[in-house]
């Protein structure tokens, strides 16, 4: 969107003709060239995790940037043209990205959440790929009657009796309870 602004603005006014124009461009590469600069140099940091952070810092950067370009415009719109710009709302974004950046917490506890989902996915598509494979039966079809009749049940519900032989026992069963894919931490097979 804010290409198309700038794009607009060229076409309109011309290179040049409006100070609003120059500052609209001049802020515009400048926030581009500080993120590129930014990201070079993270690029060429020696362990991931400082790169990681200069990549946050990037990101955070620009958000600080690209807020105090919105408000300026705004401020401008408003003050010169008697107008309302719509890039004020932006500037919810933009602190909303610089606030994730500001706090690892919060960035570290969103990541283990997405790692969590991914990996149960990924585990799912696994064991769905190997019984497709045993029972010759598509994908689909086989991850819905997964989903269908996955159950599990606490460790604590379990002794050595349990294990003793593979084939299936009622009474675990019954202490066992319908559950999702991908919200069991262990699976053993009867």
């Amino acid at each position: 969107v804010h290409t198309r602004a700038v794009t607009y603005c060229i076409r309109r006014f011309g290179r040049g003709e409006d100070w609003f124009t120059n500052l609209t461009l001049y802020a515009y590469y400048a926030r581009g060239a500080v993120f590129v600069g930014i990201v070079l140099v993270a690029s060429f940091r020696r362990s991931a995790l400082t790169m990681q952070k200069a990549m946050w810092m990037a990101i955070g950067v620009y958000g600080v940037m690209n807020m105090v370009d919105k408000i300026t415009r705004f401020a401008s719109k408003f003050v010169v043209y008697d107008g309302y710009c719509y890039c004020i709302s932006q500037v919810l974004a933009d602190a909303l990205i610089v606030y994730v950046v500001a706090r690892p917490s919060l960035r570290h506890r969103a990541q283990r959440s997405l790692d969590a989902w991914l990996q149960a996915r990924a585990s799912t598509r696994a064991a769905a790929c190997i019984a497709c494979l045993l029972a010759e039966r598509p994908s689909a079809e086989v991850v819905a009657q997964a989903r269908a009749r996955f159950r599990c049940m606490s460790l604590a519900d379990m002794d050595f009796d349990s294990f003793k032989d593979n084939r299936p026992n009622p009474k675990l069963y019954a202490l066992s309870a319908s559950t999702s894919l991908g919200h069991c931490d262990a699976f053993v097979s009867h």
